[in-house]
Parts: structure tokens; sequence; C-alpha cells
């Protein structure tokens, strides 16, 4: 595999470290850590809602964008219900049954 570094290719090689794991703990160490960016993300988007929440607040309040600050705060209750929905109906739910 070749990797583009200050522009200059450089060979990589990549091994794979002996280890005893099995199939099944391997399975069970990329679930583990695909759940972790999972919820990574969801609390990523939870910050992202409140943030625009509380700016768009901001916004209203002092009166410097009424109109923008509404939509901001909007937004931000729409972004968040759409987190929640998928924190308790996440989408392998679906295609796993």
């Amino acid at each position: 595999m070749y990797l583009f570094i200050r522009k200059c290719w450089v060979k990589t090689t990549f091994t794979i470290p002996e280890s005893n794991l099995s199939f099944q703990q391997l399975l069970e160490q990329i679930e583990y850590y695909l759940l972790t960016g999972w919820n990574l993300l969801l609390l990523i988007g939870i910050f992202n809602a409140v943030l625009l929440i509380a700016l768009g607040l901001i916004n209203w309040f002092t009166g410097s964008n009424p109109k923008k600050g509404k939509k901001m705060v909007l937004g931000g209750i729409i972004l968040f219900i759409a987190i929640q929905w998928f924190v308790f109906n996440p989408p392998w739910q679906y295609i796993f049954g």
C-alpha cells in the first residue's frame, strides 16, 4: 500500500500481529468499536443540538437577529428529536431484525 506524504510516495507494509484471538472474539471487538463510534456520534449530535438551541436563544432574546435565532432553536429541536429517535431505534435493529 502506498501513502502520499509530503509530496512523495512512501511504501508501507501492514502486518497483522500474531494473536490467540478466536474469530468470535475478533467479531466482538469489532462490534465494540463500532458501538463506541456510534455512541460518540450520538454524543456529538446531542452536544450540537444543545449548542444550537442555546445560541439560537441568545440571538432571539438579545434581539441581534431574532428571525435567525428562532430558526436555530427550531433546527436544534428537530436535530435533538432526530437523535433521540436514533437512540431508541438504532439502524441495525431494522437490518438484523
